[in-house]
């Protein structure tokens, strides 16, 4: 994950999930911060990761049926009472 690669974009985009997720150590997240900065080819696809991650986020929730709720808060009520 952190081993240097010969080729800038290569190495980059080979560790893109790794830097979006704070996993690299400093040095190599300084390092790809700083080709990102100088590579719009790598920043595009850096961009895309993370509006796609937002979009995920804000459309991939899971909804719980009414009726669970309701069977779950009465179960939580009835070990209240007991």
């Amino acid at each position: 994950m952190d081993l240097p690669m010969t080729d800038p974009c290569e190495d980059a985009l080979q560790v893109l999930y790794h830097f979006l997720d704070g996993e690299l150590t400093d040095d190599r997240r300084a390092s790809i911060k700083a080709h990102l900065d100088t590579c719009t080819t790598c920043l595009g696809a850096f961009d895309f990761e993370v509006e796609l991650r937002q979009v995920i986020v804000c459309r991939v929730q899971d909804r719980v049926p009414d009726s669970l709720r309701l069977r779950i808060a009465a179960q939580l009520m009835e070990s209240e009472e007991d």
